[in-house]
């Protein structure tokens, strides 16, 4: 009788389990396509990325030696763009989060449109914004903004210096 609840609760728990482990493992191997995707980005730049972060369809990447901000986006035809930014050209950094009003039967009530990363330029340099979430390209927002915030500050703590 021991013996068939342990062999049944070792099924239930590999059953429970398998799909936790294989999640981490997909997770895991997304994070290190992404950052071997910004390493090669900053290869061809002749620099190394020195922090990062990364979400489901973003990856911000700073080389402190260099100065240079690289950001990677995963694109709906599924190809990745990216925006490499000079960070001596900026002047500031700030995180902004548009908003728009939605009808519903319940009555209106305001969602968030996009999130991004405004850098504003010295003058005579262009200036850049990096997107990290559009409602109109996906609705499911996850970390972006508080991921955003952090950047931005991280941004002008290294334009101070």
């Amino acid at each position: 009788m021991d013996t068939g609840i342990f062999i049944i609760s070792a099924i239930a728990l590999a059953v429970v389990m398998t799909p936790l482990i294989a999640a981490a493992n997909g997770r895991r191997a997304h994070a290190a396509r992404l950052r071997a995707a910004l390493n090669r980005i900053a290869a061809d730049y002749h620099t190394q990325i020195g922090e990062y972060a990364y979400d489901d369809y973003i990856a911000i990447g700073i080389d402190t030696q260099a100065k240079y901000l690289f950001f990677l986006q995963h694109t709906q035809t599924g190809s990745d763009a990216y925006q490499v930014i000079t960070l001596s050209d900026m002047r500031l950094c700030e995180c902004v989060v548009r908003r728009e009003v939605v009808s519903g039967s319940s009555g209106s009530y305001q969602v968030i449109a996009q999130i991004g990363l405004q850098l504003h330029a010295k003058q005579g340099h262009p200036s850049a914004f990096l997107e990290f979430y559009n409602r109109s390209i996906r609705e499911q927002l996850g970390n972006e903004e508080s991921l955003a915030q952090r950047w931005a500050k991280l941004i002008n703590n290294r334009l101070v210096q």
